[in-house]
């Protein structure tokens, strides 16, 4: 099932970013970055729901691998961006040096949680407002 309405929601996604490489109008490219913020926002969603169904099944799976984490969380913030513009918002990342620079986790997970994250706080901050990130970390060693 998750084909069926993942499919159709990555074309209209897919179709925006093409659009973005035309030539566009102040007007065209505020219009097409809400319908990519909201495209986005729905597919999160859809995941979230696909998520919970595997989590209560037992069948949720994760995909580790090495990434630059101050890279995927600049990635994450942008997709954003749109959406703190159109509300006057100021997104900070601060990543803080305690924590490394490649980590092995799953990446759709990571942007999923912080894409519930970010956009809640996007979706319930005051308009002109600010939003701070701040992320550290602390390295433990588990024995075994």
């Amino acid at each position: 099932m998750s084909h069926e309405i993942r499919t159709p929601l990555n074309g209209l996604l897919g179709i925006t970013g093409l659009l973005f490489k035309t030539p566009l109008s102040t007007k065209q490219h505020e219009l097409l970055s809400i319908i990519g913020d909201s495209g986005e926002s729905l597919l999160n969603i859809v995941n979230d729901i696909l998520d919970y169904s595997k989590i209560d099944a037992g069948k949720m799976e994760l995909d580790p691998v090495a990434m630059n984490f101050a890279s995927e969380m600049e990635k994450i913030v942008n997709v954003f961006s749109g959406m703190a513009n159109q509300k006057s918002l100021k997104i900070n990342l601060e990543i803080k040096k305690s924590v490394p620079r490649t980590i092995i986790l799953d990446k759709d997970k990571l942007a999923q949680i912080f894409f519930n994250i970010i956009g809640n706080a996007v979706k319930f901050s005051k308009k002109g407002g600010q939003i701070d990130i701040t992320i550290s970390g602390e390295f433990i060693l588990l024995k075994t």
